[in-house]
């Protein structure tokens, strides 16, 4: 008898169709709404900023009436879209109403990040505040900070910014010399007399890290400096020194002293400069050095030689 009411209690093939038919329509109904609710979703985080779609006037007047620190996260975002008219229309208000001077008054607070200033900075390069701008940047952020917003001290291209470069140059242990060599090299020759003023008042692994950034900068300093390092107690100071020298031929007496030197890395090194500036006067000794105990040096010696001959 169970078995009996159970086939009556299944519907008839048209009640069926009507209950998929059914569930069909309410699961379209379902993805409808879902697939709505993404596409409104999105079509917000594509919505255009608020003041794109306004005119100079109503631009204006949307600044004054934001605080400080929304007028330069509005600055910060115009500054790096397209809109031309926009970036000069926000950079003037800037100036006008001596918004830098405020925002140095609180560069490094919340709502003030010195990521600001590195992006509006080439911007308002005539701004008053220039040396303020610097004096701050050194005071409020950390030397890490400092050297890490290349494109602040690529902005400024001046020899203000050198001090502070400095700092960097002397604490190589914790900073990467290559990344301030970068900032330090297109000032030239102030730079360059900058850092060879240090190389006698350091320690060995910064005066290395000295001439491995004057390597990058030949002819834009003092030699004096330089030539001194070639009388230096470590070995790899000496050397480097000559990687500094090589190309200057004032420096060859120099060179041709240190093809006696103790160390075989730096009698290569000698070698090698000797042979690259065509030193003809030093070729005897060069080619007596082929009975050289260092094979490196052996090397070093045959290489200039065909140079020399």
């Amino acid at each position: 008898m169970q078995v009996v009411a159970w086939f009556q209690s299944i519907p008839s093939p048209w009640g069926m169709a009507v209950l998929f038919g059914g569930a069909l329509l309410l699961l379209l109904l379902v993805i409808c709404l879902l697939g709505k609710s993404i596409f409104s979703s999105g079509e917000k985080k594509e919505q255009p900023k608020q003041w794109e779609q306004m005119d100079r006037e109503e631009f204006l007047a949307f600044l004054g009436e934001e605080t400080i620190a929304g007028v330069f996260v509005c600055a910060a975002e115009i500054i790096g879209g397209d809109d031309v008219e926009k970036k000069d229309t926000v950079c003037a208000y800037l100036k006008e109403k001596r918004l830098m001077k405020e925002y140095l008054l609180r560069l490094g607070t919340d709502g003030y990040p010195a990521a600001y200033a590195v992006v509006l900075w080439p911007y308002l390069k005539e701004d008053a505040y220039y040396g303020l701008l610097l004096e701050k940047f050194r005071l409020k952020c950390s030397l890490d900070e400092q050297l890490a917003a290349k494109e602040f001290f690529e902005a400024v291209q001046d020899t203000a910014a050198l001090p502070y470069l400095l700092q960097g140059v002397v604490q190589p242990e914790r900073y990467v010399l290559s990344r301030i060599s970068e900032a330090l090299i297109p000032l030239g020759t102030v730079a360059g007399k900058a850092l060879t003023s240090l190389l006698s008042m350091v320690s060995a692994q910064t005066a290395s890290g000295i001439l491995a950034i004057l390597e990058q900068m030949p002819g834009q300093f003092p030699m004096e400096p330089v030539l001194a390092c070639m009388g230096h107690e470590e070995w790899t100071i000496r050397m480097a020194a000559i990687h500094v020298l090589a190309g200057q031929k004032t420096a060859a007496p120099q060179l041709v002293q240190a093809l006696d030197d103790k160390q075989w890395q730096v009698r290569a090194a000698a070698v090698k400069a000797l042979g690259e500036m065509y030193c003809y006067p030093a070729k005897d000794k060069i080619r007596a050095m082929l009975a050289d105990e260092s094979k490196g040096v052996r090397i070093a010696v045959e290489k200039a030689i065909q140079k020399l001959s």
